[in-house]
């Protein structure tokens, strides 16, 4: 939604949750015109976020992973990232379970880091399907499922991602969690390659020569 600066800032000022994330955003990036401050930035996303707004959770957490106006801090990052998440964000679902995946300012916990992916990838999170995937392909927070990280690959696949185009690639040409396939399996280098994945114009350059 875009508004005349001085109209947000009025809004914001009023306690409108919605201007004041707007705001925050705004300062945080230099959006329409607005001085990148990000002290401001985290001033107008606090206010949003302390009356529950999602998207303005996210972005705190994102300042204080990042430092951003505020000393980085990994525990408060993951506070806000888990409002956020509570609120289904799936940005911030993905953020946390990373967070939980590293034990970074929360206890480690990969069966939580499976959680938060499989609830963001289901919300169609790219990078939570690929992030899912490679847990379930080894096992980490359950049992290996090479069947399922097939899925979430191929579901992050077709939707743009590279590296897990490589990744099902791999797949069709090992015969792990599907049918061994081998122009399957060429078929997804190639495309893998188109999206810029390094290691799939390294395994095209072995097997067709000159073919990126």
């Amino acid at each position: 939604m875009s508004l005349e600066l001085d109209v947000l800032k009025q809004r914001a000022e009023a306690g409108d949750t919605e201007a004041q994330t707007l705001l925050g955003w705004a300062y945080a990036t230099g959006k329409d015109g607005h001085p990148l401050d990000f002290t401001e930035a985290v001033r107008w996303l606090r206010l949003a976020a302390d009356k529950g707004d999602a998207a303005a959770a996210f972005n705190l957490g994102v300042a204080y992973d990042r430092g951003d106006g505020v000393p980085a801090d990994p525990t408060a990052a993951a506070h806000w990232y888990s409002v956020a998440a509570d609120a289904e964000d799936p940005s911030a679902q993905f953020n946390l379970g990373n967070k939980y995946r590293d034990g970074s300012g929360v206890p480690r916990s990969l069966a939580r880091a499976l959680l938060l992916f499989q609830q963001a990838a289901r919300a169609g999170n790219v990078n939570a399907q690929h992030n899912l995937a490679l847990m379930l392909f080894h096992g980490q927070g359950t049992s290996p499922d090479p069947g399922a990280a097939f899925y979430w690959w191929r579901t992050a696949a077709e939707q743009g991602d590279g590296p897990a185009a490589f990744e099902v690639g791999s797949m069709y040409d090992s015969g792990i969690g599907v049918d061994a396939n081998p122009d399957e399996a060429l078929k997804w280098f190639r495309i893998a390659a188109s999206l810029g994945d390094e290691d799939a114009v390294r395994v095209l350059h072995v097997r067709c020569g000159n073919e990126e």
